[in-house]
């Protein structure tokens, strides 16, 4: 599976050594996965999420799995999205966070609920025929939520570490993106991730 081979080369780079960042910089170098299952709501149902990110020196990756129930048991689609990434100055806005912007270079989807395969083969996902549980490219061409890189190469973010556990920007509402500078992320998301 891309994705899993992808993430074993990133984790043996980590694994035989990276070059530590400057002491300006947050110590972001390593694998973070989320705390707990996240809870939310949309339109009335109960869904829930976990990630993983893997920050190297200049690239950066992440696996993000959304699920159908509130508990993480009932996965329905799975992202993975890898590029480069930089961290620049304090934050004006957020004390203690530092501004970042992490770029897209490679989108990939695997879809395991049957509405979302459907809605897949109905040319939304691009011209290919979608099978459950099988990775797909959407760099190019998106998928449902996932943006292509070409509409939004990367996003405006915050970073804030704090001993083991890392809070990112808070995600904007549906609809909405951190595509611009002007639109970067100006909270913390309350749960962290946690250093693995």
């Amino acid at each position: 599976m891309v994705v899993s081979k992808v993430l074993a080369v990133l984790i043996g780079a980590l694994v035989c050594g990276v070059a530590a960042q400057p002491p300006t910089r947050p110590a972001l170098i390593g694998v973070w996965e989320s705390e707990r299952c996240i809870e939310q709501e949309r339109s009335g149902a109960r869904m829930s999420s976990k990630s993983v990110f893997i920050f190297l020196e200049h690239e950066w990756a992440l696996e993000l799995i959304q699920y159908a129930d509130g508990q993480c048991a009932q996965p329905t689609m799975k992202v993975f999205f890898t590029g480069p990434y930089q961290t620049t100055e304090r934050s004006s806005v957020v004390a203690g966070a530092t501004n970042a912007t992490f770029g897209f270079s490679y989108k990939a989807v695997i879809l395991y609920a049957e509405p979302l395969l459907a809605e897949a083969n109905r040319g939304v996902c691009g011209p290919r025929t979608w099978e459950r549980g099988q990775s797909q490219d959407v760099s190019a061409t998106g998928c449902l939520w996932v943006t292509p890189t070409s509409a939004c190469p990367k996003e405006f973010d915050l970073v804030k570490v704090e001993g083991h556990r890392l809070f990112l920007g808070e995600r904007p509402q549906p609809g909405q993106d951190l595509c611009r500078e002007d639109r970067r992320a100006r909270t913390l998301r309350p749960v962290p991730l946690i250093r693995r």
